[in-house]
C-alpha cells in the first residue's frame, strides 16, 4: 500500500513538472538563459545549475526529488524490501528500520540455510571404524604350557611387542622352557642379538617370503665381518621357522674394501 502511494506521489510530481516545463520562461529571463547556455557550454551539468535562475533551479530540484521518490517506490515494491504496513505508519524514517530488519532476517535465513547444509554433511557415527588389527589371527599367541612359552611380535602394535629384540630381551635368563617368538608378517628393520644367557629360543615367522629381519651393516661400518650380521645368535638350542634373514647393504663395486655383509651368524 505504501509503495503504491509513493508511486502516485512521484507520478503527480512528474505531471506537474511536465506541465511547468511546457510553459515558456518569462521574457526577462530569456536573455539570462541565453547567457547561461553560452557560459556553460564548456562546463559540466553540475556547474550549469549554479548559473540557473531560482525558478529553474526549483524545477530541477523537484524533478530530482520526483525521480528519487520513484526509485524508492520501485525498491519498496520488491519482495526483498517488503515490510508490514505498520512500519510506515508512525514515522516516514521508519522505512530505514524496516530495511534494516529485512536485511537482518535475510542474513539470518542465509546463515540458517548454511547451518543446515553443513549439518547434512556431518559424517555419520554409525559407521564402523576399521582396525588395523582386524584381520589378526585369533588365538595368537597360544597359551603357555609347562614346556613352552609364547611371545607375540607385530610391527603395527597388535601384539605385546613391536620389535623382535624387545621380545628377546623379555625372556628370562637361562630359561629351561622353549620360548617361541611368534612374528607377524612384515619386514622388521632391526639388528637382533641373542646372547648366551637366552637359550632355547625359536623365531617363528609366517613364511620366508612374508616375514623377514633385515639390517644394512658391512664389515666397514661394524668394524669387522664378525660383527656385521643382521641376526647374531650366541644362545644354544636356537631354532628358526618360516622366516628370512637379510642384509640389505648396498651391492659393493669392484675394488671396494670392507663391503662384506652378513645376514645371520650362529
Amino acid at each position: 500500500m505504501c509503495s503504491l502511494l509513493l508511486v502516485y506521489i512521484s507520478v503527480y510530481f512528474c505531471i506537474l513538472l511536465f506541465i511547468e516545463f511546457l510553459l515558456p520562461f518569462p521574457s526577462q529571463n530569456r536573455r539570462h538563459n541565453q547567457q547561461i547556455n553560452q557560459k556553460s557550454s564548456n562546463f559540466f551539468f553540475v556547474f550549469q545549475i549554479s548559473f540557473m535562475p531560482k525558478k529553474m533551479k526549483s524545477r530541477y530540484i523537484l524533478l530530482t526529488l520526483s525521480i528519487v521518490i520513484a526509485i524508492i517506490a520501485i525498491l519498496a515494491s520488491q519482495t526483498l524490501f517488503s515490510t508490514p504496513p505498520r512500519v510506515f505508519i508512525h514515522n516516514p524514517f521508519d522505512i530505514l528500520y524496516g530495511i534494516k530488519a529485512i536485511s537482518y532476517s535475510a542474513i539470518t535465513s542465509v546463515c540458517s540455510h548454511h547451518h543446515h547444509h553443513h549439518h547434512r554433511r556431518k559424517p555419520s557415527h554409525s559407521k564402523k571404524k576399521i582396525s588395523i588389527c582386524g584381520d589378526f589371527p585369533k588365538n595368537i599367541p597360544p597359551p603357555d604350557t609347562d614346556t613352552t612359552s609364547y611371545l607375540c611380535v607385530d610391527k603395527n602394535g597388535c601384539c605385546n611387542f613391536t620389535t623382535v629384540q624387545s621380545a628377546v630381551d623379555a625372556i628370562g635368563n637361562f630359561s629351561e622352557r622353549r620360548n617361541v617368538i611368534w612374528i607377524n608378517s612384515g619386514m622388521y628393520y632391526e639388528k637382533v642379538a641373542i646372547p648366551k644367557t637366552k637359550p632355547n629360543i625359536t623365531l617363528q615367522g609366517q613364511g620366508f617370503e612374508t616375514t623377514s629381519i633385515a639390517w644394512n651393516d658391512t664389515a666397514y661400518s661394524a668394524n669387522g665381518t664378525f660383527y656385521c650380521a643382521s641376526v647374531q645368535v650366541f644362545g644354544s638350542q636356537f631354532l628358526a621357522k618360516n622366516i628370512s634373514f637379510m642384509n640389505v647393504a648396498p651391492i659393493p663395486k669392484p675394488g671396494d674394501v670392507g663391503a662384506q655383509a652378513v645376514a645371520i651368524r650362529i
